[in-house]
């Protein structure tokens, strides 16, 4: 479903020049000045994610629609088998801009092991049965066609961010216990970041 919607997406060669001042990542590096303070508090690792993602960028950025909060809660299937989609709601953070962002929000928590047990719990879901993390990546790449050699950088990129959000919701949860939940939550998100930043290949 994501690569359908990026592929569909895709803006032609005129379109190029619809991003932010600077690129979208440099954009992006801007605005992580900016949501640092509001967030209230520094966690660990998120100077260590910020400052990788400072230092790194994407193989190539080609523009498209993104959804921007991409994940099993916000998509809606049709009723009975075969699995047949219905739609994908919540656009409140929808946006032009790079689409391999939604891929990161989505692998960034998949397993390899789907083939059952607690390793193949991606975050909220139970992925049992479900392709593996390597061969959803090599299907977006197929049907989407964008390269995805670069994904590690889109997994820091959408830890860090999912990391961000949450603690906005966390920093005004007052007795709110969903939001008060955030905080754990939060910080192994950013922990997370800076040990992908730390670990991975990617720009090395």
């Amino acid at each position: 479903m994501l690569q359908g919607l990026h592929f569909t997406a895709k803006f032609g060669e005129s379109h190029a020049s619809i991003k932010p001042k600077g690129g979208f990542v440099g954009a992006d590096h801007a605005e992580l000045k900016l949501l640092h303070p509001r967030c209230g508090v520094i966690h660990n690792g998120f100077d260590e994610a910020s400052a990788w993602l400072r230092a790194h960028k994407p193989i190539d950025f080609v523009p498209g629609l993104m959804h921007g909060d991409y994940q099993f809660a916000n998509v809606m299937f049709k009723h009975g088998a075969p699995a047949r989609l219905a739609a994908l709601v919540d656009w409140e953070m929808g946006t032009v801009g790079d689409p391999k962002l939604d891929l990161g929000w989505v692998i960034q928590s998949w397993p390899e092991d789907t083939s059952g047990g607690d390793g193949s719990v991606g975050g909220y879901v139970d992925l049992t049965g479900m392709p593996s993390r390597t061969e959803l990546l090599e299907h977006y790449s197929k049907v989407s066609g964008r390269q995805v050699d670069d994904i590690d950088y889109y997994c820091v990129l959408a830890k860090w961010k999912l990391a961000v959000v949450l603690e906005q919701g966390f920093q005004r949860a007052g007795v709110d216990e969903k939001l008060n939940a955030f905080g754990p939550i939060v910080l192994d998100l950013m922990k997370d970041a800076a040990d992908l930043a730390e670990t991975t290949e990617y720009g090395r």
